[in-house]
């Protein structure tokens, strides 16, 4: 792929993050990535699958309290999650900019040899 392709730069911001980095063959990055955000995800749904089954437990047994999960729960998950996307664009796009300077320079070098 060429070092120009905003390939990366799309899979990391819209599928998933990580992904960018492994096309851009950037292994440890991108796995770093991509298992951060997982994580962190899996960490939100976990707490929003519970309070879920809390709430439709209400449905069939009246007499005991749910044991719901407040809100504030979410925050820190949230911020990891939001954290490794973030960091993960930057990333992304440094990586390609790199790229595309490494393959200027080596154009530059092969018609100029000094």
């Amino acid at each position: 792929m060429k070092p120009t392709s905003r390939i990366p730069i799309y899979l990391s911001a819209f599928a998933c993050p990580g992904l960018g980095q492994l096309v851009q063959r950037r292994w440890l990055a991108g796995g770093l990535f991509l298992m951060g955000f997982l994580l962190g995800f899996c960490w939100v749904m976990s707490i929003a699958l519970r309070n879920i089954r809390a709430y439709y437990g209400m449905l069939t047994d009246w007499n005991t309290d749910p044991e719901i999960i407040p809100p504030s729960a979410f925050i820190l998950p949230l911020l990891l999650v939001g954290a490794f996307y973030f960091a993960n664009l930057i990333d992304v796009f440094t990586g390609q900019r790199r790229q595309i300077r490494a393959e200027l320079d080596a154009e530059f070098r092969k018609e100029f040899p000094a």
